[in-house]
């Protein structure tokens, strides 16, 4: 049998009928938190990019504009 993780560390964040866990030094400081899923063939990708103050963001590569 498969040991699942322990998720009362984590903070809940839910929107409609989707609950995203959060690890507690992200959400506390967390502006905004964007989750996309991408498919290719049998694959799937699954990114999240979280926005801090000042503009930082994580999870994604910087545009060069």
């Amino acid at each position: 049998m498969r040991r699942r993780r322990s998720l009362e560390s984590y903070d809940p964040a839910s929107q409609d009928d989707i609950t995203l866990y959060l690890a507690p030094g992200i959400a506390e400081y967390a502006v905004q938190v964007d989750v996309s899923m991408s498919r290719f063939l049998l694959f799937r990708n699954l990114k999240a990019t979280i926005v801090l103050p000042h503009g930082v963001t994580l999870g994604r590569r910087a545009s060069l504009v």
